[in-house]
């Protein structure tokens, strides 16, 4: 099982909405908080993904191989903590992809 956490959209910012997820990233865990009474519910997943906070460099354009060079260690941190697209596929798609064409579903 696999979950991937998404950055709250612009209606939910605009309604002041709070984020009920609590990712723990390194022990694959996802805890759900009910933000009105505080109850909360943990979930052990094989994979936890956290997309919510995507370096500038995503949120804008691509860097240049030039800009790519000149980038600063917050950025590389910053970068290593948000799982793109390209990690969710080589943990999870590429075996579903591979099970897939083999006839399993």
């Amino acid at each position: 099982l696999a979950a991937r956490v998404r950055p709250m959209s612009d209606h939910e910012m605009h309604l002041h909405g709070m984020s009920c997820i609590v990712i723990d990233q390194e022990g694959s865990c996802v805890t759900l908080v009910n933000p009105e009474n505080g109850d909360a519910k943990a979930y052990v997943l094989d994979y936890v993904y956290d997309s919510t906070n995507p370096p500038e460099a995503l949120k804008t354009k691509k860097p240049s191989t030039a800009d790519s060079d000149t980038k600063s260690r917050a950025s590389d941190i910053e970068a290593s903590q948000y799982a793109g697209n390209d990690a969710l596929y080589k943990d999870v798609g590429v075996i579903l992809l591979q099970e897939a064409l083999e006839g399993y579903n």
